[in-house]
């Protein structure tokens, strides 16, 4: 298993009065009988993807959690945060 931490710049959420960039734990771990990498935020329900190797599955995971946050705010619903 391993864990990564993302740190999207380009999105900040209001928190206590302080505007705090949005940083996520994603777990890769590999599937040895698919032979890809799957990745996961755990803080995130159901944001999972996966790539044919390392690199792809953290690039593929940055990309859904962008779309899940995106669409959590179209939807005006709260953006979960990880804890300090």
């Amino acid at each position: 298993m391993i864990l990564c931490q993302l740190l999207i710049n380009d999105k900040y959420i209001k928190n206590d009065q302080m505007m705090m960039p949005l940083k996520y734990r994603i777990v890769i771990e590999k599937d040895p009988e698919e032979g890809v990498y799957i990745a996961s935020v755990p803080k995130l329900p159901g944001c999972d993807t996966f790539g044919k190797d390392i690199r792809e599955a953290f690039e593929m995971a940055e990309e859904a959690v962008e779309v899940y946050i995106e669409t959590l705010l179209d939807l005006g619903k709260r953006v979960p945060v990880e804890d300090a």
